[in-house]
């Protein structure tokens, strides 16, 4: 069964829900595996799942595209979504997302940022990640303050190189291999 899996596997292909998205009555977008009310006028279903499915809907502005994750840790679960970055080698959520989640503090560590400064960052621990199909548990993350209104954090290599997979930028998908 799943719950076997998910404590025996430290990859793991979970049988997900659908994540869905509306902007709520402030103006706010929002991302659930539970369908809101029917009042939300733009509902999206942003990543329908089928546990035997290899394929994750992306949201792609401009060159960068985003993939929708759920972290998971001491029973509080969030759904969001996160820039992919190949050239990210730690996967890198904001720290109101893992204060939220009460992810496991760790420590601190540097890190390069793409212009070359160098950051101090937590380093955490997550029980699961899970983006599409896959999924790593007792997954350590860095949590950092990010700035921009559109900077929901990045999906590393750490991540990414358990999974190889495809972009299919024609039809906003990632073809898990």
């Amino acid at each position: 069964p799943l719950i076997t899996k998910l404590f025996n596997s430290p990859h793991t292909k979970p049988d997900n829900s659908n994540l869905y998205s509306w902007t709520d009555p402030d103006g706010k977008r929002k991302f659930s595996n539970v369908q809101p009310d029917a009042h939300a006028s733009d509902l999206k279903i942003e990543h329908e799942t089928n546990p035997s499915s290899n394929v994750t809907k992306i949201e792609i502005r401009g060159n960068s595209i985003y993939v929708p994750i759920q972290i998971n840790h001491g029973g509080k679960s969030i759904n969001t979504s996160i820039q992919l970055d190949t050239g990210a080698s730690l996967t890198v959520i904001p720290e109101r997302v893992s204060k939220y989640i009460n992810a496991e503090i760790l420590g601190l560590t540097t890190a390069k940022v793409a212009d070359g400064r160098k950051i101090t960052v937590e380093r955490r621990r997550v029980d699961y990640l899970k983006v599409g199909p896959c999924s790593e548990r007792n997954f350590e993350i860095a949590s950092a303050k990010i700035a921009g209104a559109d900077n929901r954090g990045l999906l590393g290599m750490d991540f990414l190189k358990n999974y190889p997979f495809r972009i299919d930028t024609k039809n906003s998908q990632i073809i898990w291999e």
